[in-house]
């Protein structure tokens, strides 16, 4: 039985910066589901990769206290042998994928624990009859969705047989139906494999039945009662079907594939102006696909018109200023260094510069907790503070339709309810026809319109 402990642990980023984390203590409780929840930007990803060991090895450093893993400090242990007692699911699952397909991936993963070939293969089997992935064993991983994608990098973690199983937002990209089945399979782990498990997550919903113990970690690090995972209501969808809406994008007889699969037959619509719509479907259905068709980057049949403008016949550079998206993979998004350098680019981009005044952008930034970070680098923010920015550009640049992919993937309900009400008002001042692929239900339906559905290769209203 593995046990994790902290003591009186103080971390910095920058020799003599101020401390991310300060004079935290803490015992995992063994054999366990726990949960971590916090804020936005409280350093819950940081304390994680302290806990397994990536850091300070690579970033930061430990002013004070150590993380203990069955005594031993963790950062003296050999990657070996830390990886047979602890692994970690990072937050975007794009960075767990070292190989082309889920096959390669699990062979390098289990080759390198210096298992026997029957075992790597028996644990291939394995995994993928528990996670349902046999069907993705030879997929190239690129094409699959965000939420087969975090499937992949989850039960990626789950072969390494790991002792204590860590997850910083394991469930941001997956649909309802597919949460609770994988809620399911960590609660059998625990209870018939002896798991000890600790999820990081923002959308508390479905945790009441399997989790054992909640930390909330703010200022300092502390267990609180789970009956506040009682009080969460379970997130529905009552929105009406898209109903005939007055725009200026419209799409007439869409089909579009992914390789030689059909993801939509046949479809026509016209997104309105003023509007958020809901776009929504199981994973895997092709809504990210049918995003990047519409910003031509996926190949399709049929006609995408605005305005009377062909997007088969319009250059991208020119597409871009009128369909703007804000990317599932954050890091996609920049381009600038720094948060003052991103905003900058986003306002001198910008379609309404008269509504987008100096005042406004402090006054929503401030809104957003990313005036403070103005010269922070980009890819060195919380996974919550990188959607903020992300949101917060593209809608300074207000192009006249907006698409967001996951875009409160790692947003508590505090940090979500500004970015929400930002992104109604802009919609309605600017009338910008938005449309929203979001698997986080929790807090955002009183925003939304209407929705669009995607099944059995339909968009259905």
């Amino acid at each position: 039985m593995t046990s994790l402990q902290v003591k009186n642990l103080t971390f910095t980023y920058q020799v003599e910066g101020e401390a991310v984390l300060r004079d935290l203590n803490f015992t995992l409780p063994t054999q366990k589901i726990s949960l971590l929840i916090g804020q936005s930007g409280a350093g819950k990803s940081t304390f994680l990769k302290l806990l397994t060991g990536l850091y300070p090895e690579f970033g930061g450093q430990i002013s004070q206290g150590q993380v203990l893993l069955d005594g031993q400090e963790v950062g003296t242990m050999c990657a070996a042998k830390r990886a047979t007692k602890i692994a970690l699911l990072f937050q975007n699952p794009r960075q767990q994928i070292v190989m082309t397909t889920f096959r390669e991936q699990l062979y390098f993963i289990l080759a390198n624990l210096n298992l026997p070939l029957i075992e790597i293969n028996d644990r291939i089997k394995q995994v993928c009859q528990q996670f349902n992935l046999t069907a993705f064993l030879d997929r190239d991983l690129l094409t699959l969705s965000g939420g087969e994608l975090q499937r992949v990098a989850l039960a990626s973690v789950v072969a390494m047989g790991s002792e204590i199983i860590i997850l910083d937002e394991p469930f941001a990209n997956i649909d309802l139906k597919e949460r609770r089945r994988l809620l399911e399979l960590l609660r059998d782990l625990q209870v018939k494999q002896g798991k000890t498990i600790l999820i990081c997550d923002h959308d508390l919903s479905d945790y009441q039945a399997y989790v054992d113990h909640v930390f909330q970690l703010d200022q300092t690090l502390h267990e609180v009662n789970r009956t506040i995972l009682a009080e969460v209501k379970k997130p529905a969808v009552n929105l009406p079907l898209a109903p005939d809406l007055t725009g200026d994008l419209s799409w007439c007889n869409i089909e579009l594939w992914a390789g030689k699969r059909q993801l939509v037959i046949d479809s026509s619509y016209r997104l309105g102006r003023g509007k958020i719509g809901l776009l929504s479907g199981q994973n895997g259905v092709g809504k990210s696909t049918f995003f990047k068709a519409l910003i031509k980057q996926n190949s399709y049949h049929g006609k995408i018109i605005f305005d009377k403008q062909d997007l088969a016949r319009t250059k991208a550079k020119k597409w871009a200023r009128l369909v703007g998206i804000v990317f599932q993979n954050s890091l996609d998004q920049f381009v600038k260094l720094t948060v003052a350098e991103e905003l900058a680019l986003s306002l001198k981009k910008s379609h309404h510069p008269e509504y987008w005044t100096p005042a406004r952008v402090q006054a929503v930034a401030q809104a957003f907790g990313l005036w403070d970070l103005n010269d922070q680098v980009c890819y060195q923010l919380s996974g919550g503070q990188q959607k903020r920015l992300q949101i917060l550009g593209m809608l300074i640049m207000s192009p006249p339709v907006l698409l967001l992919d996951e875009p409160f993937s790692g947003l508590d309900q505090v940090s979500l309810k500004p970015v929400l009400e930002e992104l109604q008002t802009v919609t309605v001042d600017l009338q910008i026809a938005t449309l929203v692929i979001s698997h986080q239900l929790m807090g955002i339906t009183p925003y939304l319109d209407y929705q669009l559905r995607l099944e059995h290769q339909k968009l259905g209203w």
